[in-house]
This record gives structure tokens, sequence and C-alpha cells, in this order.
């Protein structure tokens, strides 16, 4: 009703202008032009624009709001009408003065007033009813973020304090940041623990690396956040640090891996693991994305250390069988996802009651967009109440459809290919359509999210067979040279690859590696995955995990 009433009282306050001008004009013949040209520019210079605006939503930006057909049918009848009444109180009869000289002046100016004040009042409540609306959304994000959180355990059980302490420690080492550290070259093979620069660096860090051990051992990992208001602060920058933990575990098991300590190394993969358990904790994406990150660090460094394993108890030190979870990736996105909501939500929230200004998204922006002008730069200058009222409730609308349809997705246990296809027809109908427009800018690829956690399982199923092999290898004094040699006595059967539709994990043997990997997100065997120093621009995206073969270990044929 509100939204009729402002329209209605639009296109009254035009037509009774143009009545105004009208009745000036009979009265004052000399400015009868100008007058006749201000009562057709005027609805032509404020609704023209809107129109422009309108088409531009939809045709160009592809935002469906459907408001292009109410503004148009607005200026059109207001010219229409201006038309008319221009022809109907000017037109001079040969007896009597035009008509318009018979409107009463005051009339009109009264009339025209308070249709103009109609309109206002009319947009003024219901932008107080849009900023009351914010109350109810910003309890809804509030209760969905509340309802993902645990039990929070005491602060003396809360892990995140000391990451905090071991992060501290580490930005003030500048040196360890430095781009020639070995903690920040992401290919550091087994050879660099031995370098003087890991020893120093390592022994610089010795107290860190013990503050993160008996981080692993507590329960819970909450940073101090206002989960109840999650909002754009909450970008994480945390998360940067918790990676460079990451990388200083990795160093020193690979530093204990080369030193013979081989217990000792395990024990740090399983605080990478821990750390990324820890931080994918946090119920968003971006959370989730560098946990799994921190994940495939830990894997990494696992395949890089078993070759040095001599001996079941070795390897016995942490029972990995029961760390790795060949599910974590997919699990994880799922609550993330309900975070996501939750984000957009309070993001809605603050726009509805002022509280948070569209330069937020500039970051978000891409710049061969033609959104992007519009988000970054017209938008903040033409915004308030006019957004509120006739774009944030279908936006609102279409952000909570899009992102309850991925989390229906994310849930469903289906293949890769299938998730593959559903995931498209939602991008292009969503983004590429621009269906939610500026919360919307929010999403990130979620076919990349997707294969981020297909990607997960892929390093997971890897890991566990690596480690099966290498059981076999520690017994029988060789590698196989099949998967199927460690069936049925190390599992059941051979893990699946979760890019191929319960096909099989691959194996590929050099002389100097032996490989389990996963088709990849194409579906396609380039050979197995790249070197971690290979170029980025291969096509070759398999997925999967590669340990050196030892000089003293010769694989075992499966024929005669």
């Amino acid at each position: 009703m509100g939204y009729l009433t402002f329209w209605l009282s639009v296109v009254g306050a035009f037509l009774l202008w143009t009545a105004l001008c009208t009745a000036l004009a009979s009265r004052f013949p000399r400015m009868r032009r100008l007058l006749v040209c201000v009562s057709i520019a005027s609805p032509l210079l404020v609704l023209g624009p809107l129109v422009v605006a309108a088409g531009y939503f939809e045709f160009v930006l592809r935002i469906d709001f459907h408001w292009l057909s109410y503004v148009f049918s607005a200026m059109t009848l207001t010219l229409v009408g201006s038309i008319w009444i221009l022809r109907k109180g000017l037109t001079e009869h040969s007896i009597q003065e035009p008509e318009a000289a018979t409107w009463s002046l005051r009339g009109l100016s009264l009339a025209t007033a308070m249709f103009i004040f109609s309109g206002s009042m009319t947009l003024a409540v219901m932008d107080w009813n849009m900023r009351q609306q914010a109350v109810h959304v910003r309890d809804e994000s509030r209760g969905i973020m509340l309802s993902l959180m645990p039990q929070f355990a005491p602060p003396h059980r809360n892990a995140a304090r000391f990451y905090l302490q071991a992060i501290a420690r580490m930005d003030a080492d500048l040196a360890a940041l430095q781009e020639s550290s070995p903690l920040v070259d992401p290919f550091n093979p087994l050879a660099d623990a031995f370098g003087e620069s890991a020893g120093y660096l390592l022994l610089r860090h010795a107290e860190t690396l013990r503050i993160i051990r008996h981080a692993m051992t507590l329960d819970n990992c909450w940073f101090d956040r206002d989960w109840s208001r999650p909002s754009v602060d909450m970008l994480l920058p945390e998360i940067q640090g918790c990676r460079n933990l990451a990388r200083l575990l990795s160093l020193s098991a690979k530093r204990h891996a080369a030193e013979g300590q081989i217990s000792e190394a395990m024990i740090d993969i399983a605080c990478i693991k821990r750390l990324a358990d820890h931080v994918g904790f946090e119920p968003l994406l971006i959370c989730s994305l560098v946990s799994v990150a921190i994940d495939t660090t830990a894997l990494t460094t696992l395949a890089s250390v078993l070759p040095s394993v001599t001996s079941l108890k070795e390897i016995d030190a942490v029972d990995f069988f029961h760390i790795i979870n060949t599910t974590s990736g997919r699990c994880l996105f799922v609550r993330s996802f309900l975070g996501e909501e939750a984000f957009g939500l309070s993001m809605a929230a603050g726009f509805l009651d002022g509280t948070l200004g569209f330069d937020v998204f500039a970051p978000l922006l891409s710049e061969d967009k033609p959104s992007t002008l519009f988000f970054s730069r017209w938008l903040p200058m033409s915004a308030g109440p006019f957004f509120r009222v006739f774009f944030m409730p279908q936006e609102i609308a279409s952000y909570k459809s899009l992102v309850h349809q991925f989390q229906k997705l994310s849930a469903q246990p289906i293949s890769f290919s299938e998730l593959k296809k559903q995931t498209t027809r939602l991008e292009k109908l969503f983004l590429e359509n621009n269906h939610s427009g500026l919360l919307g800018q929010l999403i990130p690829s979620f076919q990349s999210v997707f294969n981020a956690g297909y990607r997960s399982q892929s390093f997971q199923q890897a890991a566990y067979t690596l480690l099966a092999a290498t059981r076999y290898r520690i017994e029988n004094n060789s590698l196989p040279n099949s998967l199927d040699l460690l069936v049925p006595e190390y599992f059941s059967e051979i893990p699946p690859d979760p890019f191929a539709d319960k096909k099989p994990l691959l194996l590929r043997v050099t002389p100097d590696h032996w490989s389990v990997y996963s088709v990849g997100p194409n579906g396609v065997d380039d050979g197995g995955p790249p070197q971690l120093n290979a170029d980025q621009s291969s096509e070759n995206d398999d997925v999967g995990l590669q340990m050196t073969t030892n000089s003293t270990f010769k694989l075992k044929s499966t024929g005669p």
C-alpha cells in the first residue's frame, strides 16, 4: 500500500505542478513559453534519470528488481497528463480568456504542496519501517550464528589465546617473514631443513613451538569476537598468522625427520592438523578455506616425512588413521554456508539502519564489471532512503534464496559431476544475472568453494593411502607398484576418487616418486599431481600426494 501511495503522490504532484504552471502562463503571456517548458521539463529531469537508472539495473547489471515498469509508467502518465493539461488550460477561445486563467493559484499551490508532503511522508514512513526491520534481520543473523557455536569452554581451555601469543612472537621476528626466509617459501624440500637459516629460525622460535603444541591439547578455539553481531570486521586478521604457524610446524617436522626424530615429526604434523581444526571452528567460509589450506600443509608435510619412517612404532606415534577424516572438507563447508548467511544478513542490517556504508564493498568488486562503478561511486552518493525502501527487501530475499539453495546443495551426498552441474546452473542464475545485486557481491564463486572441499577429500584419501603404503613398505621392504596389493590387509578397498564418481584413486610410480592422486576437477588423468614448484599455468589439475622412493627399497611387482 505504501508503494502505491508514493506512486500516486509522485504522479499527482507533477500533474498539479503542471496545472500551476499552466495557470501562471495564462496570467503572464510573456512568460508562457518558459512556464510551458518548465512544466514539461520537470518530470523529465526528475523521473528521466530514474528511468535510465532502472533500465541500467535491469538490462546492463541484470539486477531483477522490476522497478523499470513503475518508473516508466509514472513518467509516461505524467507527460501525457501534462500535455493534456497544457492544451486544455491554454487553448484560447474567441470570446473568453483561456480556461487556466480561472484556476485558483492558491488552491493549486496548496494541492501541489500537499501531494509533495504526502509523498515525502510516505517515503519517510516506509524508510522508518525498513530501519525497524534492521532489528529483526540482525536478530535472525544472531540466532543463526549462535546456533552454530558450541558451548564455550572455560578461558583456560581456549586455544585462541595461545595462538595469539605465538602469532605475536612470529610477527615480532621480521627476519622470519622476509622473502628469503625458509618459512615464507612454500616449496621447501626436505633438504632445506638442514639449512643454517632454518636451524636458527627454529631455535629462535622454540618457545613459539612449545606454545603451539600446548594449544593442540585444548578443546576449543574461539577468538574474541561478538558472534551475535557478525560483521566485516570478522575478515579475520589472525588467519595469516595461523598460516605462518602451520609453516613453522611444517619446517619443524621436516627438521625432526632429517635428524631421524620421526616421532617428534609426527607430533608436529598432528599439531598442524589440530591447528586446521581450530581455524575451521569459526563458521565462516573464509575460515573453512584457510582451514583446508592448513590441513593440506599437514598432509604434504606427512608425505615428505613418511619416506624417513623405518618402523611401525614411529608411524604409530600419532594415530593418523583416526585423525585423517576423508569427509572433513565438505562437512566443514556445510556449517560455513550457514555462517555465511548470518554474515550477509548482518551486513544487510547495517545497510538498513545506516550503520554500514557501501564503501565496505570496494575490495570485493571486480574492476571489469559494470557494477563496480555503480556500487563504488554512484550508489554512495544517491543511496539512502530510496535504496532501503525500493531495493533492500528484494535484495535480502534474493540473497537468502541463493544461500539456502547452496546450503541444500552442500549437504547432499551427490557426485562431483552432478554437483558441478547444479552449481554452474545456480551461479549462472544468481551471480551472472545478478539477482542479488549488492549482497551478492559477498558471495564467492561457489564452484571454487566446492572444488576446495573435494580437493581436501582427495588429499585426505591420498594421505590415508600413503600411510597404508608405508606400513606395507616397512613389513615387505618395498613399496607396492599397485594399490591392489594394499587390499584387503591395509584397507578393504582402494579409496575412491572424490572427483571421479566412485572410481578408485590412481597410482603413478617413477624411479624417484610414488604418487597417489585424483583426476581433479577436470576429470582427466593428467599424469599425476604437478611438482610444488611447477609452472602454475599448467592445465594439470590432478590432486594428490607424492613421496620419494627410498633407494634402499625396491618396488614389488604384482606379476610373477
